[in-house]
């Protein structure tokens, strides 16, 4: 929160831009532009929108890791494996779910004491039994009772027969689904092909446009690979393309008024 303060008092110099504090709850195409419903009521005409509006994570429904999410409970190895570098790495996949053998991967280069916790029986076939044994994690299927603070600032796993495991901290890899509904309702093309978590919203690569013309989209809803890093660098990518858009058609249009065709050299 403290970076989006900072973000939008960064835009306070800008004449051309306004923050407007509310809930944007619909959005359709009209003309050449968009209708932007809000939840007071009111209504915004655009030329073009980004979409920013991120996923929700589904979180294991065992007790304490909700209230743990982001300080003692982690998704990517990538952001927080090096803070967990040599401890004990607590794995909780329910039912060994499909993602347990990634997180497996990715984990053991930075600990090789790594629990997978199924929390009860694990839909493992002896194949992929075999594979994470071979990876150097052990597989713990006893029911989970909650998740705690532990001593010297380390947290531990609390067993229904009231057994405790110490870890460093918790990797887990949640579903996720979109936080708002706008992209689906604007008709914006979704990639649900698995082994994605979650229906992303598919874009351009280059450009960072949605399959609906006009309509951009950046940040977490884009894809798996999810950093406040990567977000910031997809919107500035969208900005660039929106910008040169809506100049091109300015352009053109100042062209068309003087009676010029477009990209003609004056001659």
């Amino acid at each position: 929160m403290e970076l989006l303060r900072i973000a939008r008092d960064q835009l306070t110099p800008y004449d051309s831009v306004v923050v407007w504090n509310a809930e944007a709850v619909d959005a359709s195409s009209a003309g050449e532009g968009f209708t932007v419903a809000l939840a007071s009521g009111e209504t915004v005409t655009t030329r073009q929108i980004l979409l920013a509006t991120g996923m929700v994570d589904e979180l294991p429904e065992t007790v304490g890791v909700r209230e743990r999410w982001g300080t003692g409970v982690h998704h990517c190895p990538y952001c927080h494996g090096w803070e967990l570098r040599d401890g004990h790495i607590g794995i909780l996949a329910p039912g060994g779910e499909p993602f347990a053998e990634l997180r497996v991967t990715l984990l053991r280069g930075w600990s090789s004491n790594l629990t997978l916790l199924t929390d009860g029986s694990a839909s493992l076939d002896r194949p992929a039994r075999q594979r994470l044994e071979a990876l150097g994690a052990r597989i713990d299927e006893r029911r989970l009772r909650a998740y705690e603070d532990g001593p010297d600032g380390g947290y531990r796993v609390c067993f229904e027969d009231g057994e405790e495991l110490p870890v460093a901290g918790l990797f887990v890899a949640p579903s996720q689904h979109q936080r708002s509904g706008l992209a689906e309702t604007l008709g914006c093309g979704l990639d649900t092909a698995e082994p994605n978590p979650a229906p992303f919203v598919v874009i351009d690569s280059t450009s960072g446009e949605t399959t609906v013309s006009g309509v951009y989209a950046a940040g977490d809803l884009t894809g798996p690979a999810q950093s406040v890093i990567l977000a910031a660098a997809g919107g500035a990518r969208a900005a660039y393309f929106m910008n040169h858009a809506l100049a091109a058609a300015d352009a053109q249009a100042a062209l068309t008024a003087a009676g010029l065709p477009a990209g003609s050299d004056g001659d």
